[in-house]
């Protein structure tokens, strides 16, 4: 981070308590489900499938991926993305150091960051390959 970030992106510092009052009754329904979902689920795989497909109703979305960090925490590893739309350009595989990127800063900090206008960002991350496919994917 550079200090001053741009209004396209938030920083959300994680609460430690109070996250029940955060959830509207249908959303803590949605997550009661997800949780005994994912306690007798098969795969990762299907996990996330049902994420994605059980939570369009409470916080629609059109892509979520999931990666993971590997080689001791120094790179961060693509394993699964789903979409309503082709091509997927940043997809499972994808691996890209972590060192000096914005999200070893955001993992290091424990806040959520939420990038609010993506081409912004970009603009503001020029170097950010990730980043890039993304807003060729026409996420914004």
């Amino acid at each position: 981070m550079t200090g001053v970030e741009p209004e396209s992106v938030q920083f959300v510092r994680a609460a430690a308590t109070g996250q029940d009052e955060l959830l509207s009754p249908e959303e803590r329904s949605v997550l009661d489900a997800i949780n005994q979902k994912v306690a007798g689920a098969e795969s990762l795989g299907r996990i996330m499938d049902f994420l994605f497909d059980s939570t369009q109703d409470v916080f629609p979305c059109d892509r979520i991926g999931l990666s993971f960090l590997e080689e001791d925490g120094q790179r961060v590893v693509a394993h699964w993305s789903r979409a309503l739309y082709e091509p997927l350009l940043l997809d499972k595989g994808y691996a890209q150091d972590l060192r000096g990127s914005s999200l070893e800063t955001v993992l290091k900090s424990g806040d959520v960051r939420i990038i609010r206008d993506l081409e912004h960002y970009l603009s503001e991350h020029p170097g950010s390959a990730s980043t890039k496919l993304l807003v060729r994917e026409g996420v914004r």
